[in-house]
């Protein structure tokens, strides 16, 4: 591999590692490293230039937040460009990647899945697994900096997380089960990735139905978690819609089926909505989320501002915690920031899908609202990212765009 190959793949390796794997998370001086790499790699191998649709944006951002400070009468200088960072390094990557960041995305992911099935089955099948793995992973118990999270690290080897374990001590017996974290901090958030590989893998191969589309599948089933069963089912209507279509007599009968079975018939996802919806203290997801909507009506187009000071940040301290990405977003930034970023991310979505020639993508807009609504996706670095994917639209080289079709490459050009 060449420089920029090498550059280009640590950028997005960084992105998704800073993002959710435990040993690189909360980890600032390592997003100022991988930062200064990609800034390096713009500096050697583009023209330079940002476009006026990212700084405008940016602008937007930093505006709102300083407006919050000037309302609650405090300013919080470290938390307002520390998202402008994630910002600028989400859109550096793939500024610098273009059109392989969907590929190289996809094959780390697949990389990771793969494990995970092996360890999860591993954990699954062989008995006192678990201390053996403990033993495993002791040498990676330590962060390289000081973390900016407060959660204790649990037992990993970088590629794979063995957190899974952890669900066997659930208070409700029905949801005692291994789950598969792969490398990320909790099942849920794999989730979260893995939607993202199966839709990259499909704007850029043109098709799910592969190997690693399967293997995208069978790692999201390991995860047992609820919301990502939905998603996942809504993933694969909008990715297998021909399919569906052609064979809807048989297929709509046989989901709505499978899935009276599961919810009456499999425990685990009975009983697991049973206690979600039956907790109402601001620790469960539906009790934070009331909590967060009652902020967010307090000030719906500015929001209460994010850090652990102002008066939302105070909320969320203590035994209190924020379990709901999208209302939290509503919370502590407001309606008008939601609606910039969403704008971008649709535009990005609609980009994309002209550009590889594909069925409209924009529906992964609301499945990514979805599964926001139990992860804090909105303050990652990789999925701020996902504002700026139009960028990769944007390529004027002259080598042709691989489509699944071989369809001739579409260039498109815009300031």
């Amino acid at each position: 591999m060449t420089l920029k190959k090498n550059l280009a793949f640590i950028s997005v390796f960084m992105l998704i590692a800073t993002s959710g794997i435990p040993f690189f998370q909360g980890q600032l001086p390592l997003i100022l490293i991988s930062l200064m790499l990609t800034g390096l790699t713009f500096l050697m191998h583009t023209n330079r230039q940002v476009d006026r649709r990212f700084l405008f944006f940016v602008v937007l951002v930093l505006l709102l937040q300083i407006f919050q400070g000037a309302t609650g009468g405090q300013y919080f200088w470290s938390t307002y460009f520390g998202l402008i960072i994630r910002f600028i390094w989400g859109y550096l990557v793939i500024r610098v990647t273009k059109i392989n960041f969907l590929k190289l995305y996809v094959k780390i992911l697949y990389f990771f899945s793969y494990i995970s099935i092996f360890f999860y089955l591993a954990m699954v099948l062989i008995p006192n697994s678990q201390a053996i793995f403990e033993k495993l992973s002791s040498p990676f118990a330590f962060f390289p900096f000081t973390p900016t999270v407060e959660n204790a690290q649990t037992f990993h080897i970088i590629i794979y997380n063995f957190h899974g374990y952890r669900y066997l001590t659930q208070s409700n017996e029905s949801l005692q089960m291994i789950r598969n974290c792969g490398p990320f901090w909790e099942p849920g958030a794999f989730v979260g990735f893995l939607i993202m590989a199966l839709f990259f893998l499909y704007i850029s191969e043109g098709t799910i139905k592969n190997k690693k589309g399967l293997i995208f599948i069978i790692a999201m089933i390991t995860t047992y978690s609820t919301t990502g069963y939905l998603a996942l089912m809504l993933s694969l209507y909008v990715l297998l819609k021909a399919e569906f279509n052609r064979y809807k007599v048989i297929v709509i009968p046989l989901l709505a089926a499978v899935s009276l079975f599961a919810f009456f018939n499999v425990a685990f996802l009975n009983n697991k909505i049973k206690d979600q919806s039956a907790r109402d203290s601001d620790k469960s997801r539906f009790g934070s989320a009331a909590r967060d909507l009652a902020f967010f009506i307090e000030s719906p187009l500015f929001g209460q501002g994010r850090n652990a000071e102002s008066a939302y940040g105070q909320a969320t301290s203590g035994d209190a915690t924020t379990n709901n990405g999208l209302t939290s977003t509503l919370a502590g930034m407001g309606l008008l920031y939601m609606i910039a970023f969403s704008w971008m991310m649709i535009y990005s979505l609609k980009r994309l899908s002209k550009f590889y020639q594909r069925r409209s993508v924009v529906p992964l807009y609301f499945i990514f609202l979805l599964i926001s609504f139990s992860e804090t996706y909105y303050t990652i670095p990789f999925f701020m990212s996902l504002a700026f994917l139009y960028v990769i639209t944007d390529y004027k080289a002259r080598s042709a765009v691989k489509t699944g079709l071989n369809i001739p490459p579409v260039k498109v050009s815009y300031t």
